[in-house]
């Protein structure tokens, strides 16, 4: 089972400042750049994977196109 963010933010934040009620503050902070870099990290891949799919189906396209020429010059 995956962990949401908010649970790998948790875990990152222990691990690197402990568990000291006096560190809350800087868990806190740690919690919150964690989960904005996450964000952004998100949307990233999402930008890649649709640039992605837009060379995929151009490169089908033109897969399709020589296929077909080909396909002309044989009859």
């Amino acid at each position: 089972m995956s962990k949401t963010p908010e649970e790998l933010a948790e875990e990152y934040t222990r691990d690197w400042w402990g568990s000291l009620p006096e560190a809350e503050g800087m868990r806190k902070s740690a919690r919150e750049n964690f989960l904005a870099g996450y964000k952004a990290a998100q949307e990233t891949y999402k930008v890649a994977i649709e640039a992605y799919e837009n060379v995929a189906q151009q490169m089908m396209n033109e897969a399709v196109r020589l296929t077909s020429l080909n396909d002309q010059e044989e009859i």
